[in-house]
């Protein structure tokens, strides 16, 4: 960057170039496709000026040349006979337009080939921040499936989120029944599965109450309601989802019989604090003796109950 400020400030174009083409791909190999993109850009604006100026001085010096040469071949003819003179001007004449028209057709087509080029370039970055869109996307969609929103978008504004304590919300903890015997009676696979498809069912179930999922602790399920907006019904909305929770599990054991749990349900109001803890792999959490009681009226639940 340095050799750049230096460069544009001489006025040497060419070194100003070769840094952006090596600061372009410092950019890329240190994960800085948006920066990288654009020193490429610069880069290739740079070296078609340069291409162009060259092209224009190589053909403004071999014109130059041709009309001192032509100069020295008129001042030969004119020592010549008027007839001669008049068929060696008229033959000068020819080669002139022929020369100029060849100069004329050669700079044009100079210019589409730079124009396809740039074409070329351009088709090249839509691509490039085609892909970065997506990227950008998939990222997104991944934030906020471990986040909030709301929680999201304040850690991409300000790179970290502000622990808050909320007054009143209500906190559910599920656990289901015997999970370290079943664990070994069943395959590893078919533990993976069950969980899988328990906890999915309770997703969907969090999602129609407006309740926001926290996380998951082996086999237990941690969500609350009224944050981080404030939700008035957030009592009876997590008592309507923990009841759904309870019949799914209770129907599901109907069916399946032993090849899947009994669940105990746990829930409290009152205040909490919420925040993220940790750099790599964080995760939005909640503290508070609300979350710690939820957890003990869980642990002495009884099995099918609330």
């Amino acid at each position: 960057q340095k050799s750049i400020q230096i460069s544009a400030k001489l006025g040497v174009v060419a070194d100003q170039r070769d840094a952006l083409q090596i600061l372009s791909k410092v950019y890329q190999q240190t994960d800085q496709p948006k920066e990288a993109l654009d020193a490429f850009q610069q880069f290739i604006s740079l070296r078609d000026s340069i291409l162009n100026v060259d092209k224009v001085r190589q053909m403004i010096s071999t014109d130059m040349q041709f009309k001192f040469e032509t100069k020295q071949l008129a001042d030969s003819l004119r020592q010549s006979l008027a007839f001669n003179l008049k068929i060696q001007r008229q033959r000068v004449y020819t080669i002139s337009s022929i020369i100029g028209l060849l100069v004329v057709l050669s700079f044009a087509f100079f210019i589409f080939r730079s124009y396809k080029r740039a074409q070329k370039a351009n088709h090249i970055i839509r691509k490039a921040n085609d892909t970065i869109h997506a990227e950008k996307q998939v990222s997104e969609n991944l934030l906020l499936n471990i986040l909030p929103r709301y929680v999201a978008d304040e850690l991409k504004h300000h790179g970290k989120v502000q622990a808050k304590l909320f007054e009143n919300v209500t906190v559910l903890f599920t656990d289901f029944v015997n999970f370290t015997q079943m664990a070994e009676r069943l395959s590893p696979d078919d533990l993976i599965a069950e969980l899988d498809t328990c906890f999915k069912a309770f997703d969907e179930i969090a999602g129609k109450y407006k309740i926001e999922k926290i996380k998951t602790v082996g086999d237990a399920y941690l969500a609350v309601s009224g944050l981080p907006l404030a939700e008035p019904d957030h009592a009876a909305e997590v008592v309507n989802a923990a009841l759904d929770m309870r019949d799914y599990m209770i129907q599901r054991r109907a069916q399946l019989k032993d090849a899947t749990f009994e669940i105990r349900i746990g829930v409290h109001t009152g205040k909490v604090i919420a925040g993220i803890v940790g750099v790599k792999k964080f995760a939005y959490d909640v503290w508070g003796d609300t979350v710690n009681t939820a957890a003990r009226m869980e642990q002495t639940s009884e099995s099918g109950k609330v």
